[in-house]
């Protein structure tokens, strides 16, 4: 478990001018619990599984000014809100991984993982409906293979696909915000191994992005070509 805590400041002076938000906000203190496991299953000496899991939550407590405007509310003596310690918001996680790792030769290596999470964004204002809290699923999954041609060179290729769902179904009661989409990349590359000092790669890569929730405006589709030449000095 861990503790941030954010000290005053005085630079502002009035919240109502203007010129007072950062101020207003007189302190905040972040509270943090983690726990996480991993578990390796070598089921032969070519063959090897991981299972992870971490779980993470997070509270937000801020303390603010009170907001005084005679001219909003003068039968309450200008009071808009009293300030005070308030509880901010709570972020909450759940990770859950599986990877597995695939040598049948000492030339060729093949990996692959699996990742799931689930997180969820509260606010101090979830009980307006029009605020609803942000949460959503992200799925992740990577496969990499490695193979050597001879003792000076080597091929590897990457792979990996993210999907991510924050829509929020809040039609009724607010704005349909929150994010939905989709990325994937591909990486191939060659390494040449030319001298005990000098080498040289040559990669290629792909990327695309996909955001339905965006109107599609976000998409993109990307190709790159990549050399490198490296010295080592000795």
């Amino acid at each position: 478990m861990s503790r941030h805590l954010c000290d005053h400041h005085l630079e502002d002076e009035s919240l109502l001018a203007g010129e007072g938000y950062s101020a207003f906000i007189r302190h905040r203190e972040i509270a943090t619990d983690e726990a996480e496991g991993k578990f390796v299953l070598r089921a032969t000496t070519w063959l090897r599984f991981t299972f992870t899991y971490e779980w993470d939550s997070s509270d937000y407590f801020t303390d603010t000014d009170p907001i005084i405007d005679p001219n909003i509310t003068p039968v309450a003596g200008g009071l808009v809100t009293p300030g005070g310690n308030i509880f901010a918001g709570r972020y909450t996680a759940s990770i859950y991984g599986l990877g597995a790792v695939f040598t049948p030769t000492p030339r060729l290596f093949l990996s692959g993982s699996f990742t799931y999470s689930f997180t969820r964004t509260t606010a101090a204002q979830n009980r307006d409906p029009s605020i609803v809290p942000y949460s959503g699923n992200v799925y992740t999954l990577s496969a990499s293979v490695g193979y050597a041609l001879n003792a000076k060179t080597s091929l590897t290729a990457n792979y990996s696909l993210s999907e991510a769902d924050y829509i929020q179904d809040n039609v009724a009661a607010g704005l349909p915000l929150g994010i939905n989409f989709t990325r994937q990349e591909l990486l191939v590359g060659l390494k040449r191994q030319f001298s005990k000092q000098v080498s040289g790669a040559l990669r290629y890569q792909f990327s695309q992005f996909s955001e339905p929730s965006g109107g599609n405006l976000n998409n993109f589709t990307a190709h790159g070509i990549f050399a490198t030449l490296s010295y080592a000095w000795r």
